[in-house]
């Protein structure tokens, strides 16, 4: 065996794993980033890395193998966007990120004739990912509040025992510390096709050219003071 094919096996089983604690980390929602509910990258993930380790055990470095890689390549980037623009990131994602860029790397090493094939292939993932799959950044409703006030859009679900602890701990502590200074709105998380995790809260100053924030899961008093405060300066 080559040196290239078991680096390619070794990587390839490296990014499965990474994608098997990402489900443990959705599961336990230890990571405000991660995915939930409807589509998960993480359990595609195990699916793809770990097909893409069998055939590149039973027949190498093929050029199925290598798509593959181009197009698990095109997916984290989508979701490396996504997380940027949302603010959360996960380390896992990060390093499965990274993990992706050098197995292209590899793969260009291994096979340079078809480098067209990355160029079609990354942006195609892309594109699926964003559009097809719904990974993108849900905008907020309008919301009448006072002038200068931070706007909070919350967004559960019945059975969700998150949203309840949002509701009756988290909130009415950043309610009583802020008051006139926040607007609360809660949405059923159904009104938004692009929710993936519950609660999500979506904070806005409603300042022309400033980004809203964006807080997938349940946070904690601190991280959402500190979120607000930072809309509030500017930050």
């Amino acid at each position: 065996m080559t040196r290239s094919r078991r680096a390619l096996l070794l990587l390839l089983a490296v990014q499965a794993a990474l994608s098997g604690a990402a489900i443990l980390m959705e599961g336990s929602r230890a990571c405000a980033a991660c995915l939930a509910g409807g589509f998960s990258p993480s359990v595609a993930g195990v699916a793809g890395y770990s097909s893409l380790l069998v055939m590149a055990w039973w027949k190498g470095p093929s050029g199925l193998v290598l798509s593959g890689i181009h197009f698990a390549f095109g997916v984290h980037c989508a979701l490396a966007v996504q997380q940027f623009l949302s603010g959360n990131v996960c380390g896992l994602c990060v390093a499965a990120a990274l993990g992706s860029l050098a197995l292209v790397a590899l793969s260009i090493s291994v096979d340079r004739v078809h480098l067209g094939r990355m160029a079609l292939v990354v942006p195609a993932a892309a594109f699926l990912a964003i559009f097809g799959l719904g990974i993108g950044i849900p905008r907020a409703p309008a919301l009448d509040g006072a002038a200068g006030a931070i706007r909070i859009f919350v967004f559960t679900e019945p059975d969700c025992p998150y949203c309840d602890e949002l509701r009756k701990q988290v909130m009415p502590e950043i309610e009583k510390e802020f008051g006139a200074r926040i607007r609360v709105a809660w949405h059923s998380a159904a009104e938004l096709s692009a929710i993936r995790r519950t609660p999500t809260l979506i904070l806005s100053s409603g300042r022309s050219g400033e980004r809203d924030r964006v807080i997938e899961g349940l946070p904690t008093v601190d991280r959402l003071r500190g979120a607000i405060r930072d809309l509030e300066t500017g930050s």
